[in-house]
């Protein structure tokens, strides 16, 4: 018998009754004997439950690779020296109260967004005003965003850079 040809398999039927989904049609494949070993049938099992237990085996397949990209994104904000009571920043959570904030909010998006163009021409942005203003905010949902591109970033204060340099 050759069952490489689905047509010279002999197909077999059964009704059968399964617990949580109440009667269904099983098939069977009949392989065929192997030596002095007899024939085998492989019956199918609940059509719903195998689509559950499918849907199920997705959805942990899912998470697991949500975890994955997670841990890897984590990974990637340690590599760039944000402190953890940064992370949570973005440019939806950034107070903009003010025209002058509004507009450091619209010029550090537009460049955050377009970071592959500035990154080619080698154009940079820069921050500057007074304490409490956002700057750092602003800087990090800029890194953050980069970062989501799959740019590298490092974050540092003025006065670490300075001192590094001083090094």
């Amino acid at each position: 018998m050759d069952v490489s040809d689905p047509a010279a398999v002999p197909l077999h039927t059964r009704t059968c009754d399964c617990p949580s989904h109440g009667v269904f049609a099983s098939r069977a494949i009949e392989l065929p004997a192997l030596g002095r070993k007899p024939g085998k049938l492989i019956w199918s099992r609940c059509p719903v439950c195998g689509r559950e237990a499918a849907a199920r085996e997705a959805a942990a397949q899912r998470a697991e690779q949500e975890q994955a990209r997670q841990q890897r994104m984590e990974d990637r904000l340690n590599r760039a020296g944000i402190p953890k009571r940064f992370r949570a920043r973005s440019f939806e959570n950034y107070l903009a109260d003010s025209d002058a904030k509004r507009h450091a909010l619209v010029t550090a998006r537009g460049f955050a967004e377009d970071f592959s163009a500035h990154a080619r021409r080698g154009t940079t942005l820069v921050l500057a005003g007074n304490v409490g203003t956002g700057k750092g905010h602003l800087a990090l949902s800029v890194a953050q965003h980069v970062m989501s591109l799959g740019h590298s970033v490092f974050f540092a204060t003025a006065r670490e850079i300075v001192l590094m340099l001083r090094g």
